[in-house]
């Protein structure tokens, strides 16, 4: 973390001051930047115990890892992986790794179609079996996830978290977590970010093994998938703090608030921006 003056904070992802990203943004920043206590086993146990076992299944499901890159190669073409950058620790973006799930096919005007247009019988069997998230154990071994811990979510949700859902990102993303055997794909986000809170705010290695036997149950059952008809989980737009922001009455600038949400205003309202000292 740096820090210029009292007016400038920045670290990965975020940046605050007049030069930076103001209002909703600081706000998710200083919650991410709050003291995380970390007990011995997040400490010491995690890290190393997630790499080992990581490696471990690397190592076992080569022949699985091998079949599905074939599969997919011979069904849906090059590339056999798929890539995007997500949102990690400290809202710091790394790249996310999975076997490709869907199609390139697009309309006579060369325009990819829909998502559920491209998604067939076999990329919603690699999905429902979680097949697909197989090469995600690379990221584990590398580093930048583990094994439990909130879903690696896209970079653009980040400034849509309220300070309390920005807590996901005091630590590692996970491959599987507490909102995945807790619902899946058939919850809704308010619920996910809830689950994701309560597990960072008490990791433990006996929470984390029953959520992996959890999350080998749900997969063999295909529980709480994505629903029929749909390619992906709903888009998040916002938590219930952030959609009463966007849905508030255009703002005042002369109203008194802070200088970030100050200048904002007066954009909003053309008029020149002055920092006036709060």
């Amino acid at each position: 973390m740096e820090r210029a003056g009292d007016e400038s904070v920045s670290s990965g992802f975020f940046s605050c001051g007049p030069t930076g990203m103001p209002g909703k943004i600081c706000q998710i920043f200083e919650a991410v930047m709050n003291t995380h206590r970390r007990g011995f086993y997040e400490k010491y146990i995690k890290l190393p115990q997630d790499t080992v076992l990581a490696l471990v299944a690397l190592a076992v499901l080569s022949p699985v890892l091998g079949l599905v890159a074939l599969a997919v190669r011979l069904h849906l073409g090059a590339p056999v992986l798929f890539r995007q950058e997500r949102a990690g620790k400290d809202g710091r973006s790394f790249t996310l790794y999975k076997f490709r799930t869907m199609s390139d096919r697009r309309d006579a005007a060369g325009v990819l179609l829909p998502d559920e247009q491209r998604l067939d019988g076999f990329g919603r069997f690699l999905r429902s079996t979680s097949l697909d998230e197989l090469p995600s154990l690379w990221n584990v071994v590398s580093g930048s996830c583990a094994l439990c811990g909130p879903r690696p979510l896209y970079v653009k949700y980040v400034p849509l978290y309220s300070p309390r859902q920005a807590r996901r990102l005091w630590v590692r993303p996970g491959l599987t977590g507490l909102a995945q055997v807790s619902g899946r794909n058939a919850i809704g986000w308010e619920e996910k970010f809830s689950y994701d809170v309560r597990y960072v705010e008490r990791i433990t290695f006996w929470g984390d093994w029953r959520i992996l036997f959890k999350t080998v149950r749900m997969v063999l059952h295909r529980e709480g998938i994505t629903a029929p008809g749909c390619a992906t989980a709903e888009e998040f737009k916002g938590g219930k703090e952030a959609r009463a922001e966007h849905e508030q009455a255009p703002c005042d600038p002369r109203r008194r608030r802070s200088w970030q949400s100050r200048g904002r205003c007066r954009a909003e309202n053309g008029l020149p921006h002055h920092r006036v000292p709060g």
